[in-house]
């Protein structure tokens, strides 16, 4: 569930531990990050990062209908409870995410290949992939929630299929340039 939605939101770690039901509006179908959570002496809720990172991010239905079944499975269902909540510590602190992501996780992802992945790895993915998708930045830094698209822009790589069309696009227009050029040059030549 965890790999899923940061895959789909490309939400902070510390967003995604903080997260609890009462962000879930599954009336309008919207995701209102509140919070960032801080694993550092015992647990602590703070604001989110930037003013940004309050804006509301859609619920897509498949994403709202797997966090309906996950709370049905969950001990902790409340408004107020973590949507990932700590068994060790009975729900009174969020899941530690960086040990989910040792033990579970990581040994998932190199089990297919993909090497070693953080969670910072799948933000970056998500604004690549729509980039990819032909999103626009300003899109894409409003759904990652962003402040500037500068900071955006770090997070934008081309995949590789996307440089050899870029490639492709080039050479091609290049060389119809050529053969014109070559064309009109044989055409007025004595």
């Amino acid at each position: 569930m965890l790999v899923l939605l940061d895959g789909s939101l490309g939400i902070r770690r510390g967003e995604l531990g903080a997260w609890r039901w009462e962000e879930c509006d599954f009336v309008n179908n919207v995701f209102h990050i509140q919070h960032s959570y801080y694993w550092r002496r015992g647990g602590i809720l703070k604001a989110t990062k930037t003013e940004a990172s309050t804006k509301p991010i859609p619920m897509h239905p498949a994403l709202k209908q797997a966090l309906l079944e996950w709370k049905t499975q969950s001990s902790r269902r409340e408004q107020s409870h973590f949507v990932f909540p700590s068994r060790l510590f009975h729900g009174q602190r969020a899941v530690d995410l960086g040990a989910v992501l040792k033990k579970m996780i990581r040994p998932a992802f190199e089990g297919l290949g993909l090497g070693r992945v953080g969670w910072h790895a799948f933000r970056h993915t998500v604004g690549t992939l729509l980039a990819e998708m032909g999103e626009h930045q300003l899109t894409i830094r409003d759904y990652l929630r962003h402040s500037n698209l500068s900071v955006t822009n770090k997070y934008l790589q081309a995949a590789s299929n996307t440089k050899r069309k870029a490639q492709e696009k080039l050479v091609e227009a290049i060389l119809a340039v050529h053969l014109r050029v070559t064309t009109i040059a044989e055409a007025v030549a004595p």
